[in-house]
């Protein structure tokens, strides 16, 4: 799925969901070597204008990021019990149910 994101992403820069996406789905490899990749999405994610479940999305995936697995967990079944459409936050949230 990160082709499809890149690709989103060269299309509109400004795509702030798409680069939080990215960070998570780097992170969820658990694989340390994509740390700097994901703090660079994350970075890029901040630089662009981002609603209020897009800003939730964004400290949820910081704190995976952060190693607080507890916290983004919460948080993104904050954004799921807020919007249930959501169905990121009820797939990210879902895996770190099992985490």
């Amino acid at each position: 799925p990160i082709a499809p994101l890149d690709a989103a992403l060269d299309a509109d820069p400004q795509f702030g969901l798409a680069w939080i996406t990215r960070a998570i789905l780097l992170a969820q490899t658990t694989d340390r070597l994509y740390l700097d990749e994901v703090r660079r999405c994350l970075r890029a994610a901040e630089a662009c204008e981002l609603d209020a479940r897009e800003r939730a999305h964004l400290v949820a995936a910081h704190a995976w990021a952060e190693g607080r697995l507890h916290d983004s967990t919460s948080a993104y079944g904050r954004i799921a019990l807020d919007t249930p459409r959501d169905l990121l936050a009820l797939q990210v949230g879902h895996q770190l149910d099992h985490l």
